[in-house]
């Protein structure tokens, strides 16, 4: 999760899990929510590992209010993994 108030170049990320997905998508002025969106979005609940960020030494509170960004991560493989998953695929097929 990125904090949009810091920087991750500077401050660094904060890991999360998953805690909860709406069962079914909100259309857009459904949701009440802190930006604009223009598709259909399901709100997703993250547990923060972290409720602070270290900034310049010291911790520093999350607020309620303050915006994060997140990448989710779905698969995890090596780099060749990667690669050979097409061969391996076709040698099953």
């Amino acid at each position: 999760m990125l904090v949009d108030a810091f920087p991750y170049q500077k401050f660094g990320v904060q890991k999360g899990t998953i805690r909860t997905v709406s069962t079914s998508p909100y259309r857009p002025g459904e949701l009440d929510a802190p930006i604009p969106y223009d598709q259909s979005v399901y709100r997703v609940t993250v547990g923060l590992s972290k409720q602070s960020v270290t900034a310049y030494g010291k911790e520093v509170p999350l607020k309620s209010g303050m915006t994060l960004q997140g990448d989710l991560i779905v698969d995890r493989r090596t780099l060749m993994q990667w690669m050979l998953d097409p061969l391996m695929t076709l040698r099953r097929g």
